[in-house]
């Protein structure tokens, strides 16, 4: 326990030393506006997408970059080759200001404007927004100062709000009434942390877009959102050991000090899970149900994918695509204890394989409260 701590000490130490440059997102936005839909709540939803970027990915055969790539195996992760690792992006646009974000979806795009997705070699391994405000009023529920936070340089800390894999789950926190949403407030910055792979023998680059719905902050009977993150590794980098067969990945517990509905929720695991079960006081709330190469998107030419570095075995059925996401599913109260576990079965879909050992896997739920 004792070596345990002084590793992630000194990785801690680490990232503090390395400096994180403030680079706002760009590349331009766009914005349409539509009704809301059915339900109770008014206001009229704005949707606008936001370009980051542009985002370096080495070669598949290139050393991985990223500020603490030399630290990964330090912080408990695995930085292959071709890999752009968990790079900090502070203080990026917003899409609005004193607005509810009710909804989110994330997306990779090559230079040229085309969809990147495992059939042309990119990846969208994860990605993190988190919102910080000097005043320290935004405060994580499960992690208040994690490496996350220390990353992008939040000393008063950082709310995860959204994450999204590979497989682009789009978020709904709008509620059965519609009169949900995620508060902008002034002095409110977004930032990112991300994670990117090529399977290309040429460096890439890339642009991330999010998605936003949100509807003005002076929209009468609006309310707030508590975003709540579950990780098998909560404070780190999200990474744990992989082993063979069949095996399940536990998250942390968390005891909830907030009551109200449970607007949505929804897992996100590696190439070789099954699902991931979301439970409140041990008894199941969602299913999220991973599906493979829905699309031709994910399914990579020639039925493998190497980084680089070893390959992820025979993936002629692609990759996950998506996970099922589950909406008002009861309530919350002070006390409930909730707790996420990933599945994972290696003779059902291969998993990811680097330097010719098994990848780290995840296991991670988001579950969304209305306040």
């Amino acid at each position: 326990m004792r070596n345990r701590k002084a590793h992630y000490l000194l990785a801690v130490a680490a990232l503090l030393m390395v400096s994180v440059a403030c680079r706002p997102g760009g590349g331009g936005t766009t914005t349409t506006t539509r009704p809301p839909g059915g339900g109770g709540g008014g206001g009229v939803v704005q949707t606008k997408t936001v370009r980051y970027g542009p985002l370096q990915v080495p070669g598949k055969n290139q050393p991985a970059i990223g500020p603490y790539a030399a630290f990964a195996a330090i912080l408990g992760g695995q930085a292959g080759p071709g890999t752009a690792w968990n790079v900090p992006r502070p203080n990026v646009e917003k899409p609005c200001q004193d607005c509810y974000i009710t909804g989110i979806q994330a997306n990779l795009k090559t230079a040229s404007n085309q969809t990147a997705n495992v059939v042309n070699g990119l990846w969208l391994h994860h990605m993190v927004l988190l919102v910080s405000n000097p005043n320290g009023s935004r405060q994580d529920a499960t992690c208040r100062s994690g490496l996350q936070q220390v990353a992008i340089g939040a000393s008063a800390g950082a709310e995860r709000l959204f994450a999204s894999g590979n497989e682009r789950t789009k978020l709904d926190v709008s509620g059965a009434s519609t009169n949900y949403g995620y508060k902008v407030n002034t002095g409110d910055r977004f930032n990112l942390v991300y994670e990117l792979m090529n399977d290309n023998v040429a460096a890439q680059q890339v642009y991330m877009e999010l998605t936003y719905n949100f509807k003005a902050g002076t929209t009468p009977g609006m309310r707030n959102v508590k975003p709540v993150w579950l990780d098998a590794n909560g404070c780190g980098v999200s990474e744990v050991a992989a082993r063979t067969g069949a095996y399940q990945v536990n998250t942390a517990v968390w005891t909830s000090g907030v009551a109200g509905p449970i607007l949505g929720t929804g897992g996100h695991a590696h190439d070789g899970a099954t699902n991931v079960l979301i439970k409140k006081n041990g008894q199941p709330i969602c299913d999220s149900v991973a599906k493979y190469g829905e699309t031709p998107d994910y399914i990579p030419p020639g039925g493998g994918m190497d980084h680089g570095d070893g390959g992820h075995g025979d993936m002629s059925m692609g990759s996950i695509s998506s996970f099922s996401v589950c909406y008002n599913v009861g309530q919350a109260a002070v006390g409930d204890r909730f707790q996420a576990t990933s599945f994972y079965d290696d003779s059902k879909h291969p998993q990811m394989v680097h330097n010719g050992t098994l990848h780290s896997v995840m296991s991670i739920a988001l579950v969304y409260i209305g306040q």
